[in-house]
């Protein structure tokens, strides 16, 4: 059987030579075919045959999630030739709801495809949809729905409490430089895909958390299918509690300062061999300060107790700061000053504020730790320093229109150039805050262009929310999700 196969095989191969120099007036030789040895079947032991297919993406680029009846609704077309018009089809029926114009875009990303918005706002009808365009086809299906974006919060707050140490047990392991003392470590999030809980990132979300509570007090329920539910405190407090019943065991009760992280124990060869407590740093228990004060201050018509137990542990890191002064960051310091001085109100913090806003007056604020403490020290109910203020806005004002400038110019309407999810996900919320201060509608769009983005109106089609692992991410989320929930309510 095999002979007879290969002697097709030979057939088959001199015909197709002899009729490819059907067309041509030069004679073409033939050279002559090796001797084949016909127990080979194949190149490789065994044939690896590659089935898989290329991904194929729709040109149509919607948001997975879906579109609130009432907002705003635009689907984004990137191709090498855009159509004219397109249609849009109730999915169930078929039915043309909207047929319109491709309003041609131009875009700053370099390259051969053209871009085209496809606005269907008008189309407030709950229902599943899909879009077609000649040249392109359709898009994915997609819902329009009242309370869009209160689902999508729920369904992300849910994903954020899966972060939580779920081991049940106290678990107690040894500090990094001295094996014979322990730490019982037990609850928090955890913060690294290795299994570390990590005080700095831990404490950044907690801080995210407490903003939006702060600014949109009436999106947060009592009722988010939390473990501690229906206990009069919203789940989004509950849920930072959480966080904050960790973070109290990372403090040194004799120094003040505070333990950077429960961390993987590395042998040589790179492999776990447990887990050990990090030793004590400034950095660690500077923003410990800050985010023991920040809660103190939001829960305390809550929980008094841990309330006043929070503020304890911040005055404690805040004497090992003082202590230190010469070793912190004034960065740093200057962020542990401006939750402490609206905790208490006592002079001596707003000092520390003030000097550093003098002699740093001329400079750009980049730093997040500077930042998140200029947006508290702008909203403080606390007396503050007119001047210092409107410096303050002005710089933000400035950056974040620069932004705002960078995301209106761009294909998908968001920040382009290489930045990472982490890094889209804090600029919309430093826009939601500044807006949240100044109030401008045109930020209000750009937010829910990003939420877009991320839901799946992006070159890949995919839910990057989806892709979120840390809590200070999904936090910020969260804030951006309930800002434009309460807009829309």
């Amino acid at each position: 059987m095999k002979k007879n196969v290969s002697k097709k095989c030979i057939a088959l191969i001199l015909a197709a030579s002899v009729f490819a120099g059907c067309g041509s007036s030069v004679a073409t030789e033939i050279s002559p075919i090796a001797e084949i040895d016909e127990s080979v079947v194949s190149m490789l032991d065994v044939p690896e045959i590659d089935y898989e297919k290329e991904k194929m993406l729709p040109s149509i680029m919607i948001d997975a999630l879906g579109y609130d009846c009432y907002a705003e609704k635009l689907a984004i077309i990137e191709a090498p030739i855009l159509p004219s018009e397109f249609t849009v089809h109730n999915k169930d029926t078929g039915e043309v709801v909207k047929r319109s114009k491709v309003k041609v875009r131009e875009a700053t990303e370099d390259g051969d495809l053209l871009t085209g918005n496809i606005d269907f706002s008008d189309i407030t009808e709950p229902g599943t949809y899909y879009i077609e365009a000649d040249l392109i086809g359709r898009s994915n299906d997609f819902c329009i729905k009242e309370g869009c974006y209160d689902e999508v919060l729920l369904t992300y707050f849910d994903k954020f409490r899966l972060l939580r140490d779920k081991t049940d047990n106290e678990v107690t392991v040894p500090f990094e430089d001295n094996a014979e003392a322990t730490l019982e470590v037990s609850g928090g999030w955890i913060t690294g895909e290795d299994g570390r809980k990590d005080v700095c990132e831990g404490c950044l979300a907690v801080q995210d958390i407490l903003t939006g509570v702060e600014y949109f007090p009436n999106v947060f329920g009592d009722d988010w299918n939390s473990p501690e539910s229906a206990n009069k405190i919203p789940d989004i407090i509950d849920e930072a509690m959480f966080e904050a019943s960790w973070l109290l065991k990372m403090q040194n009760p004799e120094t003040g300062g505070v333990y950077t992280a429960v961390s993987p124990k590395l042998n040589e060869q790179g492999t776990s061999e447990g887990f050990v407590v990090m030793g004590e740093t400034t950095r660690a228990t500077a923003y410990y300060c800050a985010t023991m004060a920040r809660l103190s201050y939001m829960i305390k018509k809550y929980d008094p107790k841990f309330s006043a137990k929070c503020i304890e542990a911040a005055n404690l890191s805040w004497k090992c700061l003082e202590k230190n002064k010469e070793l912190v960051d004034p960065a740093q310091m200057f962020r542990a000053a401006v939750e402490m001085y609206r905790a208490v109100g006592y002079a001596a913090y707003g000092s520390v504020i003030d000097k550093y806003l003098k002699e740093n007056a001329d400079k750009d604020y980049e730093e997040r730790i500077v930042l998140d403490g200029a947006m508290v020290y702008m909203s403080s109910t606390r007396a503050t320093n007119v001047d210092h203020c409107m410096r303050l806005m002005e710089h933000f004002m400035s950056r974040t229109e620069d932004k705002s400038n960078a995301s209106r110019a761009s294909r998908y309407l968001v920040e382009p150039g290489e930045i990472e999810l982490n890094g889209l996900i804090r600029n919309v919320f430093e826009l939601s805050v500044v807006d949240y201060i100044i109030s401008n509608r045109e930020y209000k769009m750009i937010e829910e262009n990003y939420l877009h983005y991320f839901c799946g109106r992006n070159p890949e089609s995919v839910v990057y929310c989806d892709m979120v692992n840390t809590p200070d991410a999904y936090a910020e989320l969260l804030v951006v999700l309930a800002k434009t929930a309460a807009r829309h309510r």
